[in-house]
């Protein structure tokens, strides 16, 4: 064996690459051409394996990324050969989605002392004061793509709906923010697309996340670094994947959750867990008239058996207790236990449970429990607390006890576990400090027992005079369904090692990287954001569909922001946020990931002198306002030279902060240009599972910069 580097990557014509190794004494040769190459192994270090000086092997971190073919080869090789082929396959595929993500910022820029709320301030009154302005930022907002904001029912509204169809009280309302049936943006809505712009832009912490939210996972298959360490915690891959799960009964005494652990047989005193055949086509155990229904149980007959191995693909054996005889009936040498079906896995799920019944000793998992209802993602029908409300004798489960000496538990054998640590573990410490940022002192806070008041205001965006027939169509429409977001796409969500390879990713329950940044949408053009699917689909698909009517594009709407004793730094950084450069515009409402919500702000500043206001009542035969228009360049150059003063840039050629890296990101984002790209409505959707799984290989998602940059050049 050989340490060597492997330098100089470069990439053909025809696609292929080609590279040299460099030797430690400074001797350099070609790669050989089968060599699996692509430019993250540039400068990487390398062990070679040479025989009679030719190559038989380069590995890089672990992963053969070259062994020759042919009969003399080591039967290792075939096999690493295809995990290289799969490392290729997942190098080609590329994530792709309607959202992206800000990168963190390297440090927080703290906000400024903020002044009392008993008055006005103006004009310093020390030398550690500073100026604060008063006034107001009037705008106008103009619809680039349909927008839409729902709005609520009025108690009136809602008897009236439940009096004359009963069940269109289960749908939400589908028109458009409308208080006193006049069409209006809510200022909340408008405040907090603001306020997420100033924090990334002004450096600040991040901090508006579910921090203590846990999720969940289950990878039964999965070929990525979650999977082997999930199957590392269910099953013994040392003992033939034996699993390593155990199983009993749930149920309800008094407030307490308690499992009665499964008895084990005389005859299999090694396992209290089963397999049985079903026939994926009627859902009956083979060779029986027992049918039950997915997700469901019941209590049967079965013969006891001692674990085995039994003969599959992959892997080649897998031991397990495989009963073959069952009945419904008492039998002799048969014992009473339990019948669990889990999912039917599109028809292809054969290999379903039986567990022994109950025995006195048991398990307090009142804790587990509150972990368990976290879980916003699983399917209600998998839910066996609603049926252990009705089953009081109690419900079959499976449970195992994790790294964390936590007790995990699920419906059946290969459950969801919760990852070891939370959404909040993967933030940096120096976002999550307890002094202030800019966006708090001008937005204020009400979080975490701390409470700060807001110095800006926002009103509700009200339609432009003399404007008719505003709505895409004056009946609701069906959007395309959207489900919720899935940060469980660790690949997405979390920061990841260049090379991106599936067995070497990132999840959630390694905190080395943390997460991207801040999630926005792209802008997209509206084309296709309608459910158009068949009737049939269609049925399939009722309970999910909503209604909604949104506003056309080209609509205007105004609205004003007042702000108080805000200095010239902090109102600098307001109009930032509100006047992008030119061709960005902002995300807004719902449905953004089908192309919704793209509007254009332009704003308009006006400062009030309160002192002169109120030492003369009126100007004329008008009242005295002391109301004036001003430049919002120097404001928002201010707010520049804040920021540059806080970060020190390396780079003395910037001349603004959209000059950094992470701001390009953001104006990359931002900017409404990308939609003209020929492919960008193709490449910017959400993966698929059908009819090809485009999340297979986990593919990683690039950063906003180098998507554009992937999808102008496939255009």
């Amino acid at each position: 064996m050989e340490k060597a580097k492997i330098i100089n990557i470069k990439k053909c014509k025809n696609g292929d690459f080609t590279a040299v190794i460099q030797f430690e004494d400074g001797r350099v040769i070609h790669v050989p051409v089968t060599t699996i190459l692509d430019m993250s192994l540039n400068n990487e270090e390398c062990i070679i394996e040479r025989r009679n000086r030719a190559i038989m092997s380069i590995t890089v971190k672990g992963r053969r990324i070259f062994a020759p073919q042919g009969v003399n080869a080591p039967k290792a090789n075939k096999r690493q050969t295809t995990a290289d082929k799969h490392a290729k396959i997942a190098k080609e595929s590329k994530a792709h989605a309607p959202y992206n993500f800000i990168p963190l910022n390297s440090k927080v820029i703290l906000g400024r002392d903020r002044p009392d709320f008993d008055k006005y301030h103006s004009k310093p009154v020390s030398k550690t004061d500073m100026e604060r302005f008063n006034g107001y930022i009037d705008c106008r907002l103009e619809t680039i793509t349909p927008l839409y904001i729902r709005d609520t029912y009025t108690n009136e509204e809602r008897i009236k709906r439940e009096q004359s169809d009963k069940n269109s009280i289960k749908k939400d309302n589908p028109d458009f923010f409308s208080p006193g049936g006049i069409a209006k943006i809510p200022g909340s809505s408008l405040r907090g697309m603001i306020r997420t712009l100033v924090e990334i832009m002004s450096w600040g912490k991040f901090g508006f996340c579910d921090g203590d939210k846990r999720l969940f996972y289950r990878a039964v298959g999965d070929t990525s670094a979650l999977g082997k360490y999930y199957r590392q915690i269910m099953i013994d891959e040392q003992n033939a994947y034996f699993p390593k799960i155990k199983a009993g009964i749930l149920k309800k005494v008094d407030d307490k959750y308690l499992i009665y652990k499964s008895k084990k047989s005389e005859t299999s005193p090694d396992t209290q867990i089963y397999r049985v055949n079903f026939d994926p086509t009627n859902r009956k155990v083979k060779n029986t008239d027992i049918a039950l229904k997915q997700f469901d149980f019941k209590k049967i007959y079965f013969k006891p058996v001692v674990p085995k191995l039994h003969p599959h693909k992959r892997p080649k054996n897998l031991k397990y207790a495989l009963v073959e005889e069952i009945s419904d009936g008492e039998k002799d040498k048969y014992i009473e236990g339990y019948l669990i079906s889990s999912g039917n896995l599109g028809n292809r799920k054969h290999m379903h449970w039986i567990i022994d019944m109950p025995g006195s000793d048991y398990i307090d998992i009142t804790e587990s429990i509150k972990v368990y209802l976290q879980d916003k993602n699983r399917y209600e029908e998998v839910n066996f607390l609603d049926r252990l409300e009705k089953e009081p004798a109690g419900v079959p489960c499976f449970y195992i006890k994790t790294e964390s000496g936590e007790i995990a538990v699920g419906h059946t054998g290969m459950f969801r576990l919760p990852y070891k640590y939370t959404i909040g573990d993967h933030i940096p410490g120096y976002l999550k400090q307890e002094k202030n940022d800019m966006a708090e002192n001008i937005f204020g806070i009400e979080a975490n027992k701390k409470s700060l008041a807001s110095r800006v205001f926002f009103e509700d965006a009200v339609l432009g005079d003399g404007q008719r027939d505003i709505f895409v169509s004056n009946e609701p429409l069906n959007p395309q369904i959207l489900s919720e977001p899935k940060p469980t796409t660790f690949q997405h969500y979390l920061e990841q090692n260049k090379n991106g390879d599936a067995e070497n990713l990132n999840h959630w329950d390694i905190i080395d990287k943390g997460i991207r940044g801040h999630k926005l949408y792209w802008h997209r053009d509206s084309r296709d954001w309608e459910y158009n699917e068949n009737e049939k689909q269609r049925e399939k698909d009722e309970k999910q569909l909503t209604e909604i009517k949104p506003i056309k594009p080209g609509v205007e709407f105004t609205f004003r922001i007042r702000f108080e004793n805000l200095t010239k730094e902090e109102l600098g950084a307001m109009l930032f946020a509100l006047d992008l450069p030119n061709g960005c515009h902002h995300k807004l409402g719902m449905g953004k990931p089908l192309g919704l919500g793209s509007v254009s702000i332009k704003p308009n500043l006006f400062l009030i002198d309160r002192e002169k206001r109120y030492t003369k009542l009126f100007q004329g035969d008008a009242w005295n306002l002391e109301n004036n228009q001003k430049e919002t360049k120097s404001f928002k150059d201010a707010f520049e030279q804040y920021v540059f003063s806080e970060i020190k840039p390396d780079n003395k050629t910037m001349t603004s902060i959209w000059d950094y890296e992470r701001m390009q990101h953001l104006k990359t984002m931002l900017n409404w240009g990308n939609t003209k790209a020929e492919n960008w409505y193709k490449e910017t959707k959400y993966m698929e599972i059908e009819p090809k799984n485009e999340f297979k290989y986990r593919p990683v998602l690039l950063r906003p910069i180098e998507e554009y940059d992937r999808i102008a050049k496939k255009s």
